[in-house]
């Protein structure tokens, strides 16, 4: 276990690699940062590639924090989308983890974490997208959205109007896959 003393190299190194990814993640830089000698950081991390196990251990804790918000959220929108604005450092952590997910580890951790907040999630998602009650086909379409959403990433303006325009538009295209499904049975 790392002792409270350790924190403000956690939480450097998790806003670096959430920010600028894991290639910013310095010795020297973090130390410039949170204002404690390079010695400290070895003192808690022997190096490197332990701080890194030790973020990547970090996130998922926080992951674990944010299934549990997300477990009281009652509906998508407004709620689960508030709690998504309200955690932008997670969401920009995770994104930094598919964008270099060819390092096992990092795919490894983003699945974990995704994957707890998306059980706590998809039934609200589900009544979204006016599908509830078909849990398989709510978390294809959560899996292909949130691989949409990972790529049009929108790093600066990770916003509430940001994100229920684009639940608008994932809900347009289920309208319009399901009018097309609808005059296919009809024919």
């Amino acid at each position: 276990m790392i002792d409270s003393s350790a924190a403000p190299w956690l939480e450097a190194g998790y806003a670096s690699f959430a920010l600028r990814g894991p290639q910013s993640l310095r010795v020297e830089q973090l130390a410039r940062e949170v204002g404690i000698s390079k010695s400290s950081f070895y003192h808690h991390f022997t190096d490197m590639p332990f701080f890194i196990e030790r973020i990547l251990h970090h996130h998922l804790e926080r992951g674990e924090q944010v299934a549990l918000r997300a477990q009281a959220c009652r509906s998508f929108d407004p709620d689960f989308i508030h709690l998504l604005v309200s955690i932008r450092m997670d969401l920009y952590f995770n994104w930094q983890l598919r964008l270099h997910r060819e390092e096992l580890a990092y795919q490894l951790c983003y699945q974990r974490a995704h994957s707890l907040v998306e059980q706590e999630v998809l039934g609200i998602w589900s009544e979204a997208l006016g599908i509830p009650g078909q849990p398989q086909l709510a978390r294809n379409i959560f899996t292909v959205v949130t691989d949409l959403f990972y790529q049009r990433f929108p790093k600066e303006q990770l916003t509430y109007e940001w994100f229920v325009a684009f639940l608008q538009e994932v809900n347009n295209f289920m309208e319009d896959v399901l009018r097309r499904g609808q005059v296919r049975d009809a024919t």
